[in-house]
Order: C-alpha cells, then sequence, then structure tokens
C-alpha cells in the first residue's frame, strides 16, 4: 500500500506542484526513509512520527541543511494526505544543534510525579525508569520480551538497530520497579499470552504515540518548564555518563552507536556545561 501511495504523491508533485521529476524523485526518496524509521501506518501519521524521525536525523549525524530539506518533503507529503498533524512539529533552527538533556533533579521530579499506586502508573514508573537507567530507543524499549530482563545478572538485553545484541546493566532502582510491574501488573495486562515485557490494560504493545503521550503527561504534572519527550532520557543518560567520568567507549557500547563520533556529541554537551559553571563562578568573569 506505501508504495502506491508514493508513486501518486510523486504524480502528484510532478503534474500539480509542477516540479521535475528528480526533485519528485528525491521527495519520494525521504518519504520512503521516514516510512522506514519509523515502520508507520500512512493512515495514521501524527507528528510524533516526525519527531521519531527527525531524532533519527540528529542521531546518525545529519547535518541542518539536510533536516530541513526532508522536512520540506514531510511537510509537502502530510498536505497530499490532507493531514495537518505536521502544522505542530517544531521546525528545528539554522545551527548547530547539541542534544537537549535534563539534569539529574528534573530527572527525580519527573519520576516521582508519576503515581505508582495505579497499575497503569506503576507499570509507567517502571518505563520511565528503564528508558534513564539504560538510555535505550523508544523503539527498542517497545520491542522487550520479558525473557530480555535477567533479574540474576542485573541485565537487561537489547536489540537494536541491524539486529545487533546488546547487554546493558540495570541500577537497583530500575530492577526493582521492573520487577514490581512483573509480579503485580504484568500478569493482570497479559490477557493475549504476550511475551511482550511492558503491554496495554488490554494487553496488546504499546505505540511510540503513548510513550510520548504518557512522557508529556508527566512532564506536565510534574511542572517541568522543558520539552520533555522520551529520546531526552537517552540524551539525559549519556550525558551523566560523561559528566560523571564514564569512558567514551563504555558510553558508546550502552547507546549501541555503531560510530564513536555519534556518542561525542555529548562530550560537547558535558563541555557546553562545564564552560557555563566556569563562567558563573570564575571571579575574574564577573569583572
Amino acid at each position: 500500500m506505501n508504495n502506491k501511495v508514493i508513486e501518486k504523491f510523486k504524480f502528484f508533485l510532478t503534474i500539480d506542484k509542477g516540479l521535475s521529476y528528480k526533485t519528485a524523485e528525491d521527495y519520494c526518496r525521504d518519504i520512503k526513509q521516514f516510512l522506514e524509521v519509523i515502520n508507520g501506518d500512512i493512515e495514521n501519521l501524527s507528528k510524533f512520527d516526525v519527531d521519531e524521525y527527525l531524532i533519527f536525523l540528529h542521531d546518525n549525524n545529519y547535518e541542518i541543511s539536510s533536516m530541513l530539506r526532508k522536512l520540506s518533503s514531510l511537510k509537502m507529503f502530510f498536505k497530499f494526505l490532507n493531514n495537518d498533524e505536521f502544522e505542530a512539529v517544531q521546525i528545528p533552527k539554522k545551527k548547530t544543534l547539541l542534544p537537549n538533556f535534563l539534569n539529574f533533579s528534573d530527572i527525580v521530579q519527573l519520576l516521582e510525579a508519576i503515581d505508582i499506586s495505579s497499575l497503569t502508573g506503576l507499570r509507567n514508573r517502571a518505563i520511565l525508569e528503564l528508558l534513564y537507567a539504560t538510555g535505550i530507543r523508544v523503539s527498542e524499549l517497545l520491542n522487550l520480551k520479558v525473557t530480555d530482563f535477567d533479574r540474576n545478572s542485573g541485565t537487561i538485553k537489547v536489540l537494536g538497530k541491524r539486529s545487533k545484541e546488546r547487554i546493558i546493566p540495570l541500577h537497583y532502582e530500575a530492577i526493582d520497579f521492573i520487577e514490581r510491574y512483573i509480579k503485580n501488573v504484568r500478569a493482570i495486562f497479559n490477557k493475549k499470552n504476550s511475551n511482550i515485557l511492558f503491554l496495554t490494560r488490554n494487553g496488546g504493545q504499546l505505540t511510540r504515540q503513548f510513550l510520548w503521550k504518557i512522557v508529556k503527561k508527566y512532564a506536565t504534572i510534574s511542572g517541568l518548564d522543558k520539552n520533555v519527550y522520551p529520546h531526552l532520557l537517552r540524551h539525559s543518560f549519556a550525558t551523566h555518563l560523561i559528566e560523571g567520568g564514564a569512558n567514551l567507549r563504555s558510553v558508546q557500547k550502552l547507546l549501541g552507536h555503531s560510530d564513536i563520533s555519534t556518542t561525542q556529541i555529548y562530550t560537547h554537551v558535558s563541555l557546553k556545561k562545564i564552560k557555563e559553571e566556569y563562567f558563573k563562578k570564575h571571579p575574574r568573569s564577573n569583572d
């Protein structure tokens, strides 16, 4: 179905919009990449899918000019579909982007905003604890199986890009909440005999859109005056490790980056914070 829609989109670009065949091909190539990245359904595209694609482009070191060009393709595609979801997308500015991140007090504030007295609250706390404890991607978390969690070794097995497996250690807090979720919640939610770790109330698999919504929900409840989204926990995880003195190669392996240059961006974030602290605290900086 996707291929048929893309062909119609190409026809729309060349006939209705008068674009050259080459330009239309470039647009369609962008759309194919977008759909592959989000593994999405054309009929249900949302701003969350575009946000997810932006994160993919950023994490794979696309230049800001390339990102903006691809966003132009997406904007045209959403118009072609008569889908107004693109209007809510925040377009990045024409400057070098460094990952945003939350400081540790923000993380605590976000996690403690979750009411764990409810079944869904306990599940959501386990999810957010796991995201910050491991820095795994949203897609990786959604596809985790119960057997990927190993309580005895205190680790979780993650299937990353290009089907590469990595084993990530877990701190006690994350282990505790995952165990409580499995024991007290998952057994009730698992109405379909699923092997997926995190489930909806009806026993289905969670979606990216759902994860974005619950993170936004708790950011609002916590009073954080920041743009908080799931991938921000990955950025925070990496930045906090680097700031704490973690070896760059170790962080690379934990994040599942194939190229260490992708991981090095977090050293720039750390340096930026150090410089800010320097100019705040050094007596000469106020002269």
